[in-house]
């Protein structure tokens, strides 16, 4: 997942939305790093017990 981020923000439309969903916890940080990295950013997070969703923008 974390090697699909470059890929994902360069397809993204502008003004799109990207949804990372069944994630674990443990996971999300660097996720969400490798997503930053890429140009995107975190609009919002769901946590069910050990899972994760994030929301993100370009």
């Amino acid at each position: 997942l974390r090697d699909m981020a470059p890929d994902l923000a360069g397809h993204l439309a502008p003004d799109g939305l990207a949804i990372l969903s069944g994630l674990l916890r443990r996971h999300e940080e660097g996720v969400d790093e490798s997503y930053r990295n890429a140009g995107l950013r975190l609009l919002d997070q769901v946590r069910l017990g050990d899972w994760s969703t994030l929301l993100l923008a370009n």
